[in-house]
């Protein structure tokens, strides 16, 4: 869209680019070539190529030619030819070209002449037909030029509003939700986490957890104190997990560290920072979250951490991390099933040690399941 002042000039830019093979167009054996060209509002505006240069009418190597019609056009021209290195040169200076009266036909390019009147420089890049089939601008028997077009319909422009263009911003929620939470401003609600306050917005957590809903929203305790008291989580695992319900951003493993911490903490560390982050998660019922730390520890389990992941999966039937679990045993069972750790569990949980017997026989892990329920 071409815009002057406060009205707007409808205009259409079009590209095109045309390989002329010139032992097909010899001179003296043709007169000229028509090559289909820009369409415009169904109307096509040809490129003719014209070796001899000597065609009757206007004369010249190679032109736009507008034929008959009953609208009117007006154009700006590029015309560029390629050269050995494989650049477009332009040739000769940009033209801006009126069609005359409708029925007539109308022919533009630099050498383009009419009568007895030839310009300063004939051919392309001055050069003629012949010169040309011997220099650098034909490779192959082929001359490759690219036109560039600007066309609007003929007449008064077409008034349109001004609109300047505006460049907007990417999406600031999570960052504005995040300091939120940091700050503690507008907060209502006070959670107490191993004897630290840390502040929160109810809107927040009722709309993201059903679970603090009911809590805030149902008639107990904390709807009337506005304190909630946290006795099964750490400070720095419950951080992560409100931050978590501001921003919905899934965690760095590093998030899940206490202020202070030791920032090259085992894996073994690290799996047990996930697995609390599982279970405040699941009693909060946040599906996402929870999910994501399956996920986590579905990567690393091994055979000294296997038991305890696959107890506390039982528990809190995350469906995704138990059967990881169970399949890790049934592929590493004569190194499992040998643990004290082990033996203690099945003891503890006769049902875990049903559901690892018939996963390891070849049951699929939902009758597995179904077979846990029904005991």
């Amino acid at each position: 869209m071409c815009r002057h002042g406060r009205a707007g000039r409808v205009c259409l830019e079009d590209h095109r680019l045309f390989l002329v093979e010139w032992h097909a167009l010899s001179a003296g054996v043709g007169k000229f070539c028509m090559v289909p060209g820009l369409r415009r509002r169904r109307r096509s505006i040809p490129v003719c190529v014209q070796p001899d240069g000597d065609e009757d009418g206007p004369h010249g190597s190679l032109a736009i030619v507008l034929t008959p019609s009953s609208t009117r056009l007006a154009l700006r021209c590029r015309i560029y030819i390629k050269g050995p290195t494989g650049e477009f040169v332009q040739w000769d200076e940009i033209r801006h070209v009126q069609e005359g009266l409708p029925g007539q036909s109308f022919a533009h390019g630099p050498d383009v002449y009419w009568g007895h009147d030839p310009p300063a420089s004939l051919g392309i890049f001055g050069l003629s037909h012949a010169e040309l089939l011997r220099s650098e601008w034909v490779e192959d028997d082929t001359l490759t030029v690219k036109f560039e077009l600007e066309v609007r319909p003929w007449g008064e422009p077409e008034s349109e509003p001004l609109r300047p263009s505006v460049e907007i911003s990417g999406s600031t929620i999570c960052q504005d939700t995040q300091t939120l939470f940091q700050q503690g401003k507008w907060s209502d609600i006070l959670f107490m986490v191993q004897g630290e306050v840390i502040q929160a917005h109810s809107q927040i957590l009722c709309a993201r957890s059903e679970v603090f809903s009911k809590q805030l929203t149902g008639g107990m305790q904390e709807s009337v104190s506005k304190v909630i008291v946290v006795e099964d989580c750490d400070v720095a695992t419950f951080r992560a997990f409100l931050q978590f319900l501001y921003t919905d951003r899934l965690p760095d493993v590093q998030e899940l560290m206490p202020e202070g911490g030791n920032e090259t903490e085992s894996e073994s560390q690290q799996q047990l920072r996930i697995q609390a982050l599982l279970a405040v998660s699941h009693k909060y019922q946040v599906k996402r979250l929870q999910l994501w730390c399956e996920a986590k520890l579905s990567e690393d389990i091994d055979a000294s951490h296997v038991c305890g992941i696959l107890c506390q999966a039982h528990l809190l039937h995350a469906k995704h991390l138990e059967n990881a679990c169970l399949s890790f045993i049934k592929d590493h069972a004569g190194q499992v099933l040998t643990l004290p750790d082990y033996v203690e569990l099945v003891k503890k949980w006769p049902q875990i040690g049903l559901k690892v017997h018939l996963f390891s026989v070849g049951v699929l892990d939902t009758e597995a399941l179904a077979s846990h329920d029904a005991c």
